[in-house]
């Protein structure tokens, strides 16, 4: 392309290759886990985070390619009800792979918070719209979407610490 990179990734359809890239593998890594893990919770967990991962990439590519931008926020909805209910599985998954058996608490106050969520994902508090970027279209957050990304980043705190504390321990 002569035109300047952000034509040509916009037209060309370009920036849509990660996100598809990262779909295929997710969803792989899904089914190996599905399918190799066994019944291991573990392995349930895991499988439940890439799938999440792949619906994320999948998001990414369908709100940048539908052209009926109303269809293409009810799409981008439906797949934020999984990213909400993510929150417990990621502790849970961390619980699990750690051994940790004594914050069951922690586990179900989360799947509180992550369905009080849920009820605000259909509505513009939560997502009011879209960006647009040279390289696709990104939801636009709402005021519950700040309040969500904010816990969200807790959580991610949380769940790297006691992985850390957990490495510092191990022999």
């Amino acid at each position: 392309c002569r035109l300047s990179v952000s034509i040509c990734l916009q037209t060309s359809g370009a920036y849509a290759i990660p996100p598809i890239l990262g779909f295929l593998v997710l969803i792989s890594l899904t089914l190996i886990s599905i399918l190799r893990g066994g019944k291991n919770p573990t392995n349930t967990l895991f499988a439940g985070i890439c799938l999440t991962g792949a619906l994320v990439n999948a998001d990414m590519v369908l709100v940048s390619t539908i052209p009926d931008k109303t269809l293409a926020l009810t799409i981008d909805r439906t797949l934020h009800f999984f990213f909400v209910i993510a929150l417990p599985v990621y502790i849970k998954f961390i619980h699990s792979f750690l051994h940790i058996s004594g914050r069951r608490w922690l586990v179900y106050a989360t799947f509180v918070v992550s369905f009080i969520f849920v009820s605000f994902v259909p509505s513009d508090l939560f997502i009011s719209g879209f960006q647009h970027y040279n390289f696709g279209v990104i939801a636009k957050a709402g005021p519950a979407y700040y309040v969500f990304s904010l816990i969200a980043g807790m959580i991610i705190f949380y769940c790297l610490a006691i992985l850390f504390v957990s490495m510092r321990k191990a022999k």
